[in-house]
């Protein structure tokens, strides 16, 4: 399996990941990346577009971010 993002979207997830991008612990940040193929609902009802999204490995229950 392959993922295809731009470098644009690639920066936005880290700004998203790694803030403070000189400091190295931040830089050891995870991420888990997954696709979505077709549009889903969530558990609240609201409509999740098909993309990439991820999440921060060490912290799934905290949601999401996406799509991409």
């Amino acid at each position: 399996m392959s993922i295809t993002i731009s470098a644009a979207t690639l920066k936005e997830m880290l700004e998203i990941a790694a803030p403070d991008k000189d400091q190295s612990e931040q830089l050891e940040t995870e991420i888990t990346l997954f696709v979505r193929d077709k549009e889903e609902t969530s558990v609240e009802g609201d409509p999740l577009p098909a993309g990439v999204y991820f999440y921060i490995s060490e912290y799934p229950e905290e949601g999401c971010y996406g799509p991409f």
